[in-house]
């Protein structure tokens, strides 16, 4: 069984006040083999054809083996969320979850998932020092952690940075409306 701790990331600058969460996944790293495996297999399709400049899957891979388990850990969250913002009576569907591979030299453009309401990134396995999450309006970088899983409104921009680093870096990506 999964266990999550979600933490919520405050006043990051000035009066903004972010909805950025952050948590672990902790005990799945069957999910995380299976994840990291499917990736390898699923790489191709939309390779540096995107805003992310790296390898990818194709966008509806909540079905492959350790997505769909991640994908109702992420529908479960976002339930979550809802409930605490008094919406517990809307119906989160997903829309989109994807693979990446990033090897050094790789980045993503600055963009954003509107229309989603929620966007997740997760690192099955992360080597250090390699690339992370950064919000320019928040000037804030989040460092990929193996289990990480950040969450966060989809009209949020976000990017990923150019960083020299060794291995690949392993991140799956999914949106809800």
């Amino acid at each position: 069984m999964s266990e999550l701790t979600l933490n919520k990331i405050d006043n990051l600058i000035g009066n903004f006040n972010s909805e950025i969460y952050i948590g672990y996944v902790e005990n799945e790293e069957e999910m995380n083999r299976n994840i990291i495996k499917t990736i390898d297999e699923e790489v191709g399709e939309n390779d540096y054809k995107t805003n992310v400049m790296a390898q990818m899957t194709k966008w509806e891979m909540w079905h492959y083996p350790g997505f769909n388990k991640l994908g109702a850990i992420f529908l479960n969250i976002v339930k979550d969320l809802g409930a605490i913002k008094k919406v517990s009576n809307v119906k989160f569907d997903m829309v989109d979850m994807w693979g990446c591979k990033y090897k050094d030299g790789d980045y993503t453009h600055s963009h954003d998932h509107w229309p989603a309401v929620w966007s997740m990134v997760y690192y099955p396995f992360s080597q250090k020092d390699s690339l992370g999450l950064f919000f320019p309006d928040f000037n804030c970088e989040i460092k990929p952690e193996h289990g990480k899983i950040v969450i966060f409104p989809g009209h949020y921009q976000h990017q990923v940075n150019k960083k020299p680093f060794k291995g690949y870096r392993y991140v799956v990506s999914a949106n809800i409306r």
